[in-house]
């Protein structure tokens, strides 16, 4: 922000009046809701609109909330009628500062304190304003129980406004990059669920030893075998010169960075830890959360953990071994031991060792693992432009407003 002349660090071209100082009450009414009985069936399922903060914050955008009020429970309670295309609701308590505009009249409950927009007010230059909205909030905020904003707080919160076409420029640049976000989002998605898929046709359902889905080529019915016959416990220690790293089922081995390893020489608790070599699973039996960390590092990691290396190296490909490993349906069935076996609290070596896995010969195994370790490199690569669009966007609110 350019404090000597109000004006945000970046403009469009064209426009270079100073913003205007005003408090929330200058360009909205401040309103907030409330709930019908809801012990009275008289008053619910009906026609009208009916949010709660929970349904708020994804979008920029809600249509249609989950419950909906009659005429009735309307005028039996404290619920006000927002005008759609002019109204932010916005979340005032155990969650201050989602947001949302409305595309259809709607009520919500007492859990918001609403913007109603005056009409020289563009919505979404407001809405895209919404960090600094929720900041104030926060500062204003009361409460033992939790924190909650009051309307007469929130009409006291100063935001800087350019004159409407400005606004409107504004607004309609942060449409198309919401929209841009959203798309990019989609696509991960998209592709979540064909891997997601992928696992269901690509692996044998309970107690059959054929996918669904198969390579060209492949017809030989899946081995099966326990575990405790296809990997070996790996314990080897005293390599205090390696790097640490712990077990992260999202990212797989990371570089503990919280540890000095100028100074690990002299630490000698770190003679302790376990040699961890690529192409290894990582597991931590004793207080089993779900899922292994596949390794791609050569270090030492906590003794807690759990090496699991294979016994015939040659029989075995480790991209196939880490999408059975890291699956849902693997990561239920070892829970399902945790809870049933140790009360939740832990689970051996051995109780991992008699689960019974089918899994195919390794050229199968090379197709499917080559297969899956592609869409997640998708995945990897479209999560990563998302993340630059989102870094992009929060440059962009931090130099397009004034703060």
């Amino acid at each position: 922000m350019n404090k000597h002349n109000s004006v945000p660090n970046i403009r469009f071209n064209g426009f270079e009046d100073k913003w205007k100082k005003s408090e929330l009450k200058e360009i909205a009414k401040i309103v907030g809701g409330g709930t019908p009985d809801t012990n009275n069936a008289n008053y619910w399922n009906g026609n009208i609109n009916w949010y709660s903060p929970n349904e708020i914050g994804k979008y920029p955008y809600v249509y249609s909330s989950h419950k909906k009020i009659t005429n009735l429970g309307f005028k039996k309670s404290s619920a006000k009628l927002h005008p759609s295309e002019k109204t932010i609701l916005f979340t005032s308590r155990a969650g201050i500062g989602d947001m949302a505009i409305l595309k259809t009249e709607a009520a919500t409950n007492q859990g918001f304190q609403s913007l109603e927009l005056k009409n020289n007010i563009n919505p979404y230059f407001v809405y895209s304003y919404g960090f600094k909205i929720k900041r104030e909030a926060y500062k204003l905020a009361s409460g033992s129980t939790f924190l909650e904003i009051s309307k007469k707080d929130m009409e006291k919160i100063n935001l800087w406004l350019p004159t409407k076409n400005e606004q409107q420029k504004i607004g309609d640049f942060f449409t198309k990059l919401d929209k841009l976000l959203d798309l990019q989002q989609k696509k991960i998605d998209k592709l979540e669920l064909l891997k997601k898929a992928l696992l269901q046709k690509l692996f044998p359902r309970h107690d059959t030893k054929i996918p669904e889905l198969r390579f060209k080529g492949f017809e030989r019915d899946w081995n099966q075998d326990k575990a405790i016959n296809i990997f070996k416990n790996v314990s080897d220690k005293n390599h205090p010169e390696l790097p640490v790293l712990s077990a992260s089922q999202e990212d797989g081995m990371v570089l503990r960075k919280d540890i000095n390893i100028d100074i690990k020489f002299k630490n000698s608790s770190l003679t302790t830890y376990k040699k961890v070599e690529p192409g290894q699973f990582v597991i931590h039996l004793r207080s089993f959360q779900g899922g292994f960390a596949y390794s791609t590092f050569e270090g030492i990691t906590s003794p807690a953990y759990t090496i699991l290396a294979f016994i015939k190296k040659e029989n075995h490909y480790k991209l196939f071994w880490k999408q059975i490993f890291l699956s849902g349906n693997f990561i239920r069935r070892l829970k399902t031991i945790t809870y049933g076996v140790r009360d939740g609290k832990s689970i051996s070596y051995n109780d991992f060792g008699s689960l019974n896995i089918c899994f195919p010969f390794i050229k199968e195994q090379q197709k499917i693992g080559n297969l899956l370790s592609k869409v997640d490199q998708l995945i990897e690569l479209e999560n990563k432009k998302l993340q630059n669009f989102q870094q992009l966007k929060k440059c962009l609110l931090q130099n397009l407003f004034v703060e």
